[in-house]
């Protein structure tokens, strides 16, 4: 009794209820693919966002890792650029030995780091004992007249004069007056201590990093090569030249200001009659 109906050009009949039921599988096959597809993208966008989430943690972690060690790295990199050439003569003198060339150049570093700390240490060793001595005289027989050049000073010359012979003679008075200094001082010293005990360690952390990157110099080179000529071509590789010879340039330039401000500063104490002007 249901209705036949034909299906393209064959004499074929089928119900019009199976013909609904396809159609209604169709449909919701479907929409139980579409829904699958969207679980996907979603399921992409989450594993995309969390791999983001990792490597961003990574990077600040690495960050954070370095960050205390950043001017070591930057100061060895300051060291290779400017040893450089050099570098490569020695290696050529020393016929390609290019491990025992690195080691040379770390302690030709090291040494003029290192002996000038070495002096001045040994200088202020050495004084330590006059430091001391003059100290418990001032302690004891107080500062003494005040120098003619104080009562000299226009307007204040005689009040100045007046208070260091008040105070010169008043030794308990004398103490109490650098008693609130001394804690200052201490902290002073205490400071520069830690401040020059970070300045080494800071120092012999680069001079480490120096040697093992001059000894791979040459492949870090051609790395930083390959990559500038990547992203500009020649010319980039032509600016990644004209960096290094501008660092190298700043460099020389600072230490030949400096020295030319220390021989300066000694004449000037030589001339001031400032005994060890050096």
């Amino acid at each position: 009794g249901q209705p036949q109906h034909d299906v393209g050009n064959v004499g074929v009949h089928v119900p019009r209820a199976q013909i609904f039921r396809g159609d209604l599988r169709k449909a919701l096959f479907e929409q139980t693919k579409g829904e699958e597809n969207i679980m996907s993208e979603n399921t992409k966008q989450v594993e995309k966002l969390v791999l983001l989430s990792i490597i961003a943690l990574l990077i600040i972690g690495s960050i954070m890792m370095i960050l205390p060690f950043l001017r070591a790295i930057l100061w060895t990199v300051v060291f290779a650029v400017t040893i450089w050439p050099y570098f490569i003569k020695l290696e050529k003198a020393l016929r390609g030995r290019t491990s025992l060339a690195a080691v040379i150049c770390t302690l030709l570093l090291a040494l003029i780091f290192f002996v000038p700390m070495v002096y001045v240490g040994y200088k202020l060793a050495s004084q330590a004992s006059v430091a001391l001595d003059y100290t418990e005289e001032l302690m004891e027989k107080g500062l003494g007249p005040p120098p003619l050049w104080l009562k000299s000073i226009p307007l204040v010359g005689e009040k100045l004069g007046g208070a260091w012979q008040t105070t010169g003679q008043d030794t308990p008075k004398l103490i109490e007056m650098v008693k609130p200094h001394i804690k200052v001082l201490l902290g002073s010293i205490v400071s520069a201590g830690a401040g020059m005990a970070q300045i080494i360690l800071i120092t012999v952390l680069s001079l480490i990093l120096f040697l093992l990157v001059v000894k791979e110099g040459h492949s870090i080179r051609n790395s930083l090569e390959k990559m500038a000529v990547r992203l500009g071509g020649e010319k980039g590789r032509r600016l990644l030249l004209v960096a290094g010879s501008t660092m190298r340039s700043v460099v020389f330039g600072i230490l030949i200001a400096a020295l030319i401000q220390g021989i300066l500063a000694i004449f000037g104490l030589w001339i001031s009659g400032v005994p060890s002007p050096v």
